[in-house]
């Protein structure tokens, strides 16, 4: 994401011969949370032959796995052929299901010979229906019975979702005498499962108007201590910063255990209304927000460090 726009990339295996009309069907834009936006995608595709020259050939399975490290594998699964590239097939398996990887992940690939040479390669993400992360590596063509190494160096950034047994802090704010501009509260704490907090804004809160929080939760393994939260006017949660004086919006201040570069932090409920909720500490609301909203940490960022390897050889030669 950039600033307001979205780029999706999605990959499907090839059609059948002969088939030239498809539609593209999802229910809602990936990353928008449910009744947010347009709903119920379907936009029609046409397809031209193309040169007999630039068609791919069926993929050979690969099927190869280097050693787990930090709960990840990496997987070569095929090696598709083309009159002028190759292309690999990759993911990762995580060992535990709450685990994905953040955008461009797949930044850290490389390819080498084992004399130690590096072969250029154009690495992509794979959209995949079941969540999985994959990627395609394109590649210059390489040389049957060739023997190369497939690595990924880290850092490379996951993301961890927060798991409903969790334990973690849950904080009620009550202005009992009435919210003013300016004013601040300290809270209480009590333990509650989940990553789930209640921060109640009261019935008139202002543009500026700041919350002093000190509490400390879990989220994804990772704990996270908010410090405050504040109010502002427009959107400050995007690099664009929209300027939209119908817009509001709610920044927390974060305090996470070291090592964690981000997270996401969001209402569970649809009122009052949400216009965007950001992978960040920061939630966009239409108008002004009041009264008591319960949050959610969703999931947390950060870095898994170490090398991924394959050794392997081309079919054929």
């Amino acid at each position: 994401m950039a600033g307001s726009a979205i780029t999706i990339h999605l990959t499907y295996p090839p059609l059948p011969e002969n088939v030239f009309e498809a539609t593209l069907t999802f229910t809602q834009i990936p990353g928008v949370p449910p009744g947010k936006g347009p709903e119920g995608w379907q936009i029609p595709l046409h397809f031209k032959p193309g040169p007999a020259a630039g068609r791919v050939i069926d993929a050979i399975p690969l099927n190869l796995s280097s050693p787990e490290h930090q709960g990840i594998t990496l997987v070569l699964e095929s090696l598709a052929q083309t009159p002028g590239m190759d292309a690999l097939r990759v993911r990762l398996e995580m060992n535990d299901p709450d685990l994905g990887m953040e955008v461009n992940w797949e930044s850290g690939f490389r390819l080498e010979k084992t004399n130690g040479s590096q072969v250029l390669l154009e690495a992509s993400s794979i959209f995949d229906p079941d969540g999985s992360a994959s990627a395609l590596l394109k590649v210059p063509l390489l040389e049957p019975g060739e023997h190369y190494i497939l690595k990924l160096q880290g850092p490379i950034q996951v993301v961890k979702s927060s798991s409903a047994d969790e334990k973690n802090s849950h904080f009620t704010l009550d202005p009992s005498a009435g919210p003013q501009s300016g004013q601040t509260w300290v809270l209480d704490e009590t333990d509650e499962k989940n990553s789930r907090f209640t921060l109640d804004l009261g019935a008139n809160p202002q543009v500026g108007q700041s919350w002093v929080l000190d509490q400390t939760l879990v989220a994804g393994g990772k704990v996270i201590h908010l410090s405050g939260a504040h109010l502002l006017s427009g959107d400050r949660c995007s690099a664009s910063s929209r300027p939209d004086s119908n817009l509001t919006s709610l920044v927390f201040d974060i305090d996470p255990q070291p090592g964690v570069t981000g997270l996401m932090i969001g209402p569970l409920h649809p009122t009052p209304m949400v216009d965007r909720i950001y992978q960040g500490k920061c939630v966009v609301y239409k108008g002004t927000p009041n009264g008591s909203i319960e949050f959610k940490i969703f999931n947390v960022t950060y870095p898994v460090d170490g090398t991924w390897e394959i050794p392997w050889q081309v079919p054929g030669g």
